[in-house]
């Protein structure tokens, strides 16, 4: 393996790893992680300029610049069944939230990576600050920020829809 690329996805360790832990036994992870809102994250519109209108009142997406946006709705939501969809299903992005690893810090320990180890996201995401970047960052450095990156990442898209 060449390397591996962290899409938005963080590395959970120590309390947090453990808490999480604990949330997915006792069946509570579906009420605090980020899958309590994907799970009824709107996903359809009537078109194209509805969803664009739509996810620019979002105080996250209000961040990006106009163009992001733009680029978001062309490649993230496509036109199917006659309205315009989310090119990704919603309860798919709710299960990857829910079912976080949470031993990976333990696991890694043991067998560290290797090799190089890249991270791509927001880090001023609501999702970054819960859990941080503590076991992301051990043994690599992130690259630079992009200017005017403010967070509030969108789902990300993996086809269109049928």
């Amino acid at each position: 393996m060449r390397g591996v690329v962290l899409l938005d996805s963080p590395i959970l360790g120590g309390w947090r790893a453990r808490t999480l832990e604990l949330a997915k036994r006792t069946q509570l992870v579906g009420s605090i992680s980020p899958g309590k809102i994907s799970q009824r994250r709107r996903n359809s519109w009537p078109n194209a300029d509805a969803a664009h209108d739509h996810f620019a009142k979002k105080t996250a997406f209000a961040k990006w610049a106009p163009q992001v946006l733009r680029d978001f709705i062309e490649h993230g939501t496509a036109d199917g069944q006659g309205k315009r969809l989310l090119c990704f299903d919603r309860d798919v992005e709710t299960r990857i939230y829910n079912t976080l690893p949470h031993n990976l810090d333990s696991l890694l320990r043991r067998h560290p990576l290797q090799c190089p180890v890249g991270f791509i996201g927001g880090t001023e995401s609501l999702e970054m600050k819960q859990v941080g970047m503590r076991m992301t960052q051990s043994g690599w450095k992130p690259p630079p920020r992009a200017p005017g990156d403010g967070g509030g990442e969108p789902p990300v898209p993996h086809g269109a829809p049928p």
